[in-house]
């Protein structure tokens, strides 16, 4: 069976390569590494998919599909989490939220943009 639906793809994915995963506040070897994209390329390869480049994109096609606020926040969120030292203080070389919201738990108040950055990972990633 071809596949129909091509498949976009930059080698720049393949620097993703974590050496761990943070799971439940403990750190565990990554699953989503680059030798895993390596086998799912070579398997979509083996059954004759179709390959484009990756094109970038500005910040209006991002806001189309993406709130505009999670969008600024993933431009910055390393830096800010380097910036309040939590790299070094607990020691998460990864910006990680530990609190996972949902949608009871504003309890219908109005959301406000927190301040610390472990925080705003929590919040935007749930608007």
């Amino acid at each position: 069976m071809a596949l129909t639906i091509p498949v976009v793809w930059s080698d720049d994915c393949s620097l993703h390569d974590p050496a761990a995963e943070i799971w439940i506040g403990v750190r565990t070897p990554a699953v989503e590494t680059a030798a895993r994209t390596d086998a799912i390329l070579e398997e979509l390869r083996g059954g004759g998919a179709e390959f484009v480049d990756a094109e970038g994109h500005d910040d209006a096609a991002l806001h189309a599909v993406h709130d505009p606020e999670l969008v600024d926040y993933l431009a910055s969120a390393w830096d800010a989490w380097q910036k309040a030292g939590l790299p070094t203080d607990p020691g998460q070389d990864r910006v990680v939220p530990y609190v996972f919201a949902h949608a009871d738990v504003d309890s219908g108040r109005p959301r406000r943009r927190p301040r610390s950055g472990h925080a705003r990972v929590t919040t935007a990633t749930t608007r």
